[in-house]
């Protein structure tokens, strides 16, 4: 579990890697994917991984696809939430994001029951249409 620091941000996640196999997505029926498909290995991953999933799922993540400047608009917004990473860390995580998940890229493939839940978070339009399989 984590905690707390003292200026009301997140500690950094203990450095053990997810499972490797599958991971259990925040939906009804516990739908799993395949983090090594969905997650490609390179510098950051493990930030990724160990980090942002503290706070939500990983299908914003996945599903958003952004550019680099939204995803530099959203390290800024995000940056006093990871309060125990440093400043390289950080930036190391955000340039996986930037690298992996941005408009060039296919959308990876999730389960339809894990985008779902996104409805009354994002509009329509925020969703790409070969984000969840159908």
């Amino acid at each position: 579990m984590r905690s707390r620091d003292q200026r009301g941000g997140i500690e950094k996640a203990p450095e053990t890697s997810p499972d490797p196999k599958a991971t259990k997505l925040a939906t009804t029926d516990s739908a799993k994917v395949d983090i090594e498909e969905i997650f490609p290995a390179g510098k950051g991953r493990e930030l990724v991984l160990n980090n942002c999933t503290s706070c939500h799922t990983i299908v914003p993540i996945v599903v958003l696809q952004m550019t680099r400047d939204a995803w530099e608009r959203n390290g800024r917004d995000h940056r006093d939430r990871v309060t125990a990473l440093s400043d390289a860390e950080f930036k190391t995580l955000y340039e996986y994001l930037i690298v992996n998940f941005n408009p060039q890229r296919p959308v990876p493939k999730l389960p339809k029951s894990a985008v779902g839940h996104l409805d009354g978070v994002l509009g329509a339009s925020d969703l790409a249409p070969s984000a969840a399989n159908t």
